[in-house]
Order: structure tokens, then C-alpha cells, then sequence
């Protein structure tokens, strides 16, 4: 014949994201006798091609028989390095094809096979060819769904890869010899408050602590010399924040040219060190608390084996914590002592509660004192016992004492008769002393009110005649002014300031016994109302002295007896306005706030006081140097005196550092 056509589909193996089969169609013919390739391929992708090659052989019968034989050994040969190649392509986890390379085998077998063109096949044996090549068809589809299978699992370990590296609790690093930074996962660059393209080639220790970058440099160098994985506690800087504390877990390793790198995971260990430093923190108060408890205290474990104690037990027994820790009674003290320790201890374990017993211990001087042993057992967190805590309490002294008592136990009752009669004796007196302290407070309640009663009567009796006194002389200077001459308007004029200055000293009186006797009547008043109807009331001896009042701007409202604050005010200001001199010009009201008091001021620049005169010039009827020449009765201060102490507060007087004085008088918050 002069043609043979043979139309066969060759399967195309496409990885791309479908995995779509392409199939293609070779016919092979006498005339053109030689190979087609065929290589169809949608969206430029990675393509496996299997060619066949055809030949037809124009011989005798003989030859044409040792050429099939051949054919079919090269073409066997062929689909079963296709068929090895197929099987390195679907061990590789999702390696990509690499098309040009197949493109360039097949190029090449289809110009060996065209060298010879001159040959043909038989019909039967393109018949059993073609009959292989739809076997090896049906396995190059089979090898397909794998590797469609195969890419699906890579796909799958990608996105187990992207959970188990990127989105890990902990940092992950690659670094190589020199430090630098070759790859890191997300949460990495979270703790560094950073982007994650920017850490790439970056040397590690520019996110080091300074203070910490030796400890960083010697465990690498470690890890690098010994192979051996080596951790590590120190600070790094993030962006966002404050430095934080991380464990750094490192590993060294090869890279497929075996250049050594490092492996290191990086946990953000901040708040296990907050809570460490915490701890540390309350150790150290608790040790200092048992440390300031001056008896001896203990604690072990359920081996008995002393896990730490107080100063005072160092100092009993004579030996530092150092080699007390980790040591048995057995080791520290005397076998005898040490057999009724540990007994007890066990005891306590067998019935867990509180214990108490008395022994003695071995002091660092080597005598033996009496104590009193309690203890008391503790658990873990669990509810297992972990050991027990004792104290120490030294009765040796108290000892002594219970023998010293029972050496007078056979004269106790004389001893308690002698101190019965002594009792009643003492009572007896106290009986006495309590009856004339009680005739004394009634003589002087008495004396009291006959005092009251005397100066109500002396300052009505008084006040009356200064008052006809001073109506007497007025009229007199004012009918015999011509009569008289300056010698007696002069002696009218003494009568007349005489007579005022006694109607004022009994209306001090009468104020000072009022204050005394007179109930207070509590109400919230505003002291700058009070402030301001004492500056209108002195206003006209302010102007004409030319002196300035300076008050407090902030507003004050206290809870107190009006009329008395008025009173204290009044002759606080008046005081100063006597006893300033000529020269003051200036006068201030302060205001302090404290916890439990009202502190009010009056200061002025005046002639100021003696330190000496600080605390009489309270008293009644008490006047200084400064006071001479100015009418007054010596009671304003001590009223001022009177009214702050019913207040629950106090007066008193400083020397200003230039000159003048201030007084301050306190009220109770509380009232």
C-alpha cells in the first residue's frame, strides 16, 4: 500500500491551575515517511509530550523482521524512560516542569528518527505498536490523576505551612553565620513591631538591647563552636513599645550547599518576667517579715529537710542560713534533741493540723534552753502536703520564774494576806481622796457660781455709777465750761475717759462670762461675709490711718457659732489696730486647709511682739509694753482664747521675720 495512516492521542500532561488534558493526533504516512511532534498547550503552560516515530522498511521478509525486532526494542526502550521520567516528576512535591527542557528531548528524538525515513513498518506490527501505545496511554492518565493528586497535597501543605510557621505563637528566625537576618515569620515581626520585608538582611542585634547584646554574641558564638542548641534570656526593642523580654532557643544548621545558619525561636517572655520579678519581690518582703519577728521561725519539707528560716533562728543556733538549707535536725542538732524533733515532725504529718510541745534546744553557746515548739503544716496548690512551718518560742527565763514561785508557794498566803490589808489600806484612802475630791468640786462649783453671781453683781454695780459719772461730767464740762479753767476741762476730761474705759471693761466682763457660760449654736457661715462687715466697720480708721486690709479671694465656709467667729475677728483685728503703732500699714487674713482644721491668720507690719510675751498676753487682765498708753481691758485674747478652745482648736502668736506679729486661730472640722 502506498499509505498507512495510524491516528493514536497522546496525552498532555498540563500543571496549571485546571489541570486540564490536552490530547493530540499524529498520522503517519509511506509518502512523508518520518515523525510529527505534536505539542498543544493552553495558557502558556508546562507541557510533558510524548512523540512517536514511524517508519516504513521496504526489505525482504528476513530483514524486515530484524528491523521490527529493533523498532519495537528502541521504542520499549523510549516509553519506559518516559515512564521513568513521569515517576522523578510525581516524587517531586509540586517542582515545576520545566516545558523547554521536554521540548528540547523530544526536538532531539524526532531528528534521530528522521535519519531514517527509508525504513517503513509492517502493518501488523504498527497494529501491536499501536495497540502499546493505548496501554502506555491509559497509565500516562493514571500517572496524571496522581500528580493532580499530588499538587492538591502540595497546596494543602502550603497553606499547613503558612499556619504552622507564620501564624505560630512564636518567632521564627533564619539567620546565617554573620548574624543577619534571612528569614522570619509574621509573628516575628509582630514582636518587633515592624514590617516583615524589612527585617530581611538586617543584622539581628539592631533589635538587641544594648545592655544585652554581649549576652546575645556569646550564645551565638556557642551554638556556632559546639553545634549543641543553646537558649538564652534577654531584652529586644520593638517599635511599638517598651523593650520586652524574650527566650531565645537556638539551633545551628546546614543550608543545601552546607553553608552553616542558625534556626532560633524567639518567646515573648515579659510577663513570665513580670511575674518573676513579682515573686522575687514578695520573697523578699515576706523573708525581711520573718526576719523582723524576733522569735525563731522554720520551715522544711516533708523530708524534714530545712528549706529556709528566719535571722533570729541563725542567731539561736549559731549557724548561717547557708548551712542550714537542705540539711536535717540530725545534721544540726544534738541526736537526743534531734529523735524528739523528727518524731514530732512525723507526728504532725500523720495528723496534719497544729502542734505544740515542749523541749529543749541547743543554743550556739551550748546550753540548752526550754522552748515551746508550734507547728503547722502546708500544702502545694494541689492540696498535697509540702511541708511544715515552726516557731520557736524561749521559755527558759519563764521557767526560772515558775521555780522561783514555787519556792514561795509555801508562804503565798502570808504574802496575800499582807497584800489585802495593803489593799484594803490603799482603798481606804482612795475612799477618802474621793470623797474630798467630790466636796472640792462642789466648793468649786460653788465658789463658781458665787464668782458668776460677783462679777454679774460688781459689773451691774459698776457700770451704773460709771455711767452717772460720765453723764455728771459731760454735763458739767459742758454747763461750767466757761467757769472752769484748763485745769478743770482738763479734769472733766480724765473723768469722761475714765467712766468709758470702766462702762468698757464691764461690758468685757460681761462678754467674757457670756463666752464662758453661753451655749454654742453651730450653722454654716461664710467667713467672707464676716470679713467684709468687719472691714465696713473699721473702714473709717482704716482710711484715716491709711492702712490696707488684705483679705482672701478664695471663697471660706465654715461650720461654727457666728456670733463667737465674729468676736474672735473683731478683736483680732482691733488688737492690731491698737497695739500696731503708728508706723503699720498693712494687714492680712490668711486661710490654710488641713485635715481636721481651719487655720485663720492676722498678721499686720506693726511693732511686733516679744517671744517672751507669746503666751501670757492669753491671760486675763495681761497687757505688755506695747499696750501702754492704749485704752484697753486685757480680755480680748483671752476671749479669743475661750471661743477657739470651744471650738475644738487653739490660738496662738508667732514674730513675723521683718517685723509685725501674726495670730492664727484653728477651728475643729468636726463640729
Amino acid at each position: 500500500m502506498d499509505s498507512v495512516e495510524l491516528e493514536f492521542f497522546i496525552t498532555i500532561i498540563n500543571h496549571c491551575s485546571s489541570n486540564r488534558v490536552v490530547c493530540g493526533k499524529v498520522r503517519i504516512s509511506k509518502r512523508n515517511a518520518g515523525s510529527y511532534l505534536i505539542c498543544q498547550s493552553q495558557s502558556a503552560t508546562r507541557i510533558l509530550c510524548w512523540s512517536f516515530h514511524r517508519r516504513f522498511i521496504e526489505s525482504s521478509e528476513e530483514s524486515e523482521m530484524q528491523e521490527e525486532d529493533k523498532t519495537k526494542e528502541r521504542l520499549i526502550s523510549e516509553l519506559h524512560e518516559l515512564r521513568k521520567r513521569l515517576a522523578e516528576l510525581g516524587k517531586d512535591k509540586g517542582a515545576p516542569i520545566n516545558a523547554a527542557e521536554l521540548c528540547r528531548l523530544a526536538e532531539k528524538r524526532v531528528s534521530e528518527n528522521q535519519m531514517e525515513t527509508d525504513r517503513s513498518l509492517t502493518k501488523e506490527y504498527t497494529k501491536k505498536l499501536l495497540h502499546e501505545l493505548q496501554v502506555h496511554q491509559v497509565e500516562l492518565e493514571m500517572q496524571n490523576e496522581e500528580l493532580r493528586q499530588t499538587q492538591a497535597e502540595i497546596e494543602a501543605l502550603r497553606a499547613r505551612y503558612f499556619d504552622l510557621y507564620d501564624l505560630a505563637p512564636v518567632g521564627y528566625f533564619t539567620l546565617n553565620e554573620q548574624g543577619l537576618i534571612l528569614e522570619a515569620n509574621l509573628t516575628a515581626a509582630t514582636l518587633l513591631g515592624t514590617a516583615r520585608n524589612t527585617l530581611v538582611k538586617q543584622p539581628l542585634t539592631r533589635f538587641i538591647l544594648y545592655e544585652d547584646q554581649d549576652i546575645y554574641c556569646r550564645h551565638r558564638k556557642q551554638l556556632f563552636e559546639t553545634g549543641v542548641p543553646q537558649v538564652c534570656e534577654l531584652r529586644m526593642l520593638s517599635a511599638n513599645a517598651a523593650p520586652i523580654w524574650i527566650q531565645m532557643d537556638a539551633t545551628a544548621v546546614q543550608d543545601a550547599e552546607g553553608v552553616p545558619m542558625c534556626r532560633t525561636i524567639v518567646s515573648d517572655i515579659t510577663e513570665r518576667k513580670r511575674a518573676e520579678e513579682a515573686i522575687r519581690q514578695q520573697l523578699n518582703f515576706q523573708q525581711i517579715l520573718i526576719d523582723t519577728i524576733p522569735s525563731p521561725i522554720f520551715y522544711k519539707d516533708t523530708e524534714g529537710r530545712y528549706l529556709g528560716c528566719n535571722s533570729s533562728f541563725e542567731s539561736f543556733i549559731g549557724l548561717c542560713k547557708a548551712d542550714i538549707i537542705g540539711k536535717t535536725v540530725y545534721e544540726i542538732s544534738p541526736k537526743d534533741l534531734a529523735e524528739i524533733y523528727h518524731g514530732a515532725d512525723l507526728a504532725l504529718f500523720r495528723e496534719p493540723g497544729v502542734q505544740q510541745y515542749e523541749t529543749c534546744v541547743q543554743y550556739a553557746d551550748g546550753n540548752r534552753h526550754d522552748v515551746i515548739f508550734t507547728k503547722a503544716n502546708f500544702t502545694d496548690l494541689e492540696g498535697n502536703a509540702a511541708g511544715l512551718v515552726g516557731v520557736m518560742l524561749d521559755i527558759t527565763e519563764r521557767k526560772r520564774a515558775e521555780q522561783e514561785l514555787s519556792r514561795y508557794r509555801d508562804h503565798l498566803e502570808e504574802l496575800v494576806k499582807e497584800r489585802t490589808a495593803e489593799l484594803a489600806r490603799t482603798n481606804e484612802q482612795l475612799t477618802h481622796q474621793i470623797e474630798e475630791r467630790r466636796r472640792a468640786e462642789e466648793a468649786l462649783k460653788d465658789a463658781s457660781e458665787k464668782l458668776k453671781l460677783f462679777a454679774y453683781s460688781v459689773a451691774h454695780d459698776l457700770k451704773s455709777p460709771a455711767i452717772g459719772v460720765y453723764g455728771l461730767s459731760k454735763r458739767l464740762r459742758k454747763h461750767a465750761k466757761d467757769v472752769l479753767d484748763e485745769k478743770g476741762r482738763n479734769y472733766c476730761d480724765q473723768i469722761l475717759k475714765i467712766s468709758e474705759h470702766i462702762a468698757t471693761l464691764v461690758d468685757k466682763v460681761n462678754v467674757y462670762m457670756a463666752t464662758k457660760e453661753a451655749r454654742l449654736s453651730i450653722e454654716r457661715i461664710d467667713i467672707g461675709e464676716i470679713l467684709q462687715m468687719l472691714k465696713d466697720e473699721f473702714s473709717a480708721q482704716l482710711s484715716i490711718r491709711k492702712i490696707e486690709w488684705f483679705k482672701p479671694e478664695a471663697t471660706v465656709k465654715i461650720s461654727a457659732d457666728r456670733l463667737s467667729i465674729v468676736r474672735v475677728f473683731r478683736n483680732l483685728v482691733d488688737n492690731s489696730l491698737k497695739y500696731g503703732g503708728e508706723g503699720m500699714s498693712k494687714i492680712w487674713t490668711g486661710y490654710e486647709d488641713s485635715e481636721d482644721f481651719h487655720i485663720f491668720s492676722f498678721s499686720d507690719n506693726g511693732k511686733g511682739l516679744k517671744e517672751e510675751d507669746s503666751e501670757k498676753i492669753f491671760r486675763a487682765f495681761e497687757r505688755n509694753e506695747t499696750s501702754r498708753g492704749v485704752e484697753g481691758a486685757g480680755l480680748g485674747l483671752t476671749i479669743v482664747k475661750e471661743i477657739a478652745e470651744q471650738h475644738s482648736g487653739k490660738v496662738w502668736v508667732e514674730p513675723r521675720s521683718n517685723k509685725g506679729i501674726t495670730f492664727y486661730i484653728s477651728i475643729a472640722k468636726n463640729l
